[in-house]
């Protein structure tokens, strides 16, 4: 019989769990990132929220790219080497990776300004110059991005949940700041970038590093002599960059290529529309960050029972949560949509359209990680390459002619494509069921 003690008991141990407190603050910080954008989208207008998401969309990507695979890799090692008692090849690989991100993406940003500043600067023209600090701006941003998800990840493995948040949530919207008052702005001078993100890099990168040193089981193991092991590490991570560079392209390739084809007011609209879509993600993002090194775990040590029961905890959990989510942006949608304006008008259909396909990936959302996790990271690329570029195809065939809505359409098809062939892999190479229900 439940009493009302035994309901106090409960709640108070809930209270005090990693995975709670890991929610609060992945929640928390995603609220905090929405309601900058909102008020971006609010603030800047149709037109201007086009520059400020294809700014935001460069940086995503190319974050991605810049952590070489380790943004899953990582936390697939510190699950592994913690199960199996690794300590020295735990903090080489905690040290070793953090420093070779830092510094790959710390070249591809100053080569990628370059770029900008030497051969689009002599193409842009008057009313462009806007463009030109986007692209400056984007570039320049990517190892912050970078090493804050690095980082992130990091503390994950570990399976400290709260302290993953505390950097992104408290550095990313400092950065979606600095994108709303440096986009508008056509004066801005390269040098003077040059100089206010050289200082702001440095002083960013010693503060991750100092971060990744603070964390609990880092410190513990703070006296072993670091191993590396970058060549198996590697070996590992190029299927898992391959894929994380891939799954960049296949989620941002309607808003870039939609700057291709379509006026900026209509990129405003469908990425607002697409921004209010991704709430229901939350769920996904939180629960696929607290199970992944666990699910790594039970695989380093061939328990295949509880590895099965987390994928069916995490599907559940994700689904509830996501399809409780998509019910109340069905209800409210249009409402809180017109309090944008009427530049924003077209957004509630898209966002049902997107909804769609996120729903089913929701169904499903272990799989995809499931198969990176168990050594099935290559089959899992394979996957998502197929997916992708039939995807990229459709995105380019569709969107001059259906605008905004092909590219809605497409998107949404590709989500769930992607969710239910990755989900069948699943089941086929390794007799685990992924769905909710």
């Amino acid at each position: 019989m439940v009493t009302p003690a035994l309901m106090f008991q409960r709640l108070w141990a809930l209270t005090h769990s990693r995975v709670w407190w890991g929610l609060i603050t992945i929640y928390s910080g995603v609220f905090a990132q929405y309601l900058l954008h909102f008020l971006a989208a609010a603030t800047l207008g149709a037109e201007t929220y086009g520059f400020f998401t294809l700014g935001l969309t460069i940086v995503t990507v190319g974050s991605a790219v810049c952590q070489m695979g380790f943004n899953r890799g990582i936390i697939k090692l510190i699950g592994v080497y913690n199960a199996t008692k690794q300590n020295e090849l735990l903090m080489g690989a905690v040290h070793g990776i953090f420093l070779t991100v830092a510094i790959f993406s710390t070249v591809v940003a100053v080569a990628g300004f370059l770029i900008v500043d030497t051969t689009v600067e002599s193409t842009v023209q008057g009313g462009q110059k806007q463009l030109l600090n986007v692209l400056r701006l984007s570039v320049i941003t990517i190892p912050f991005g970078a090493l804050l998800l690095l980082s992130q990840n990091m503390a994950r493995g570990f399976e400290r949940i709260a302290l993953a948040n505390l950097p992104y949530n408290t550095l990313i919207p400092l950065i979606l700041i600095l994108y709303i008052l440096l986009v508008g702005g056509d004066e801005i001078h390269a040098q003077h970038l040059i100089i206010v993100y050289a200082a702001t890099a440095l002083v960013f990168m010693v503060a991750v590093y100092a971060y990744v040193n603070s964390l609990p089981e880092t410190r513990r193991l703070r006296g072993l002599q670091k191993c590396f092991a970058f060549k198996k590490w590697f070996d590992m991570a190029l299927p898992l960059w391959a894929f994380s560079t891939l799954n960049q392209l296949l989620q941002r390739s309607d808003i870039l290529i939609l700057a291709l084809f379509v006026p900026l007011r209509d990129l405003g609209v469908y990425a607002l529309a697409s921004r209010i879509s991704q709430a229901v993600t939350i769920a996904n993002r939180a629960f696929n960050r607290y199970w992944a090194p666990v699910m790594a775990k039970h695989h380093a040590l061939n328990d295949d029972g509880s590895l099965h029961q987390v994928v069916t905890q995490t599907a559940r959990h994700t689904f509830t949560f996501t399809l409780f989510a998509a019910i109340i942006l069905v209800l409210i949608g249009q409402a809180a949509i017109d309090l944008f304006g009427e530049s924003y008008n077209g957004v509630y259909i898209l966002m049902i359209v997107l909804l769609a396909g996120r729903l089913v990936h929701a169904f499903f959302a272990p799989a995809i990680m499931f198969l990176q996790m168990t050594g099935r990271e290559r089959y899992a690329t394979k996957l998502l390459l197929i997916i992708g570029s039939l995807a990229i195809i459709a995105h380019l065939l569709i969107i001059p002619k259906f605008g905004v809505m092909g590219a809605a359409v497409v998107t949404s098809g590709a989500m769930l494509t992607l969710a239910v062939a990755s989900a069948g892999a699943s089941k086929r190479l390794a007799n685990c069921y992924t769905g909710a229900f």
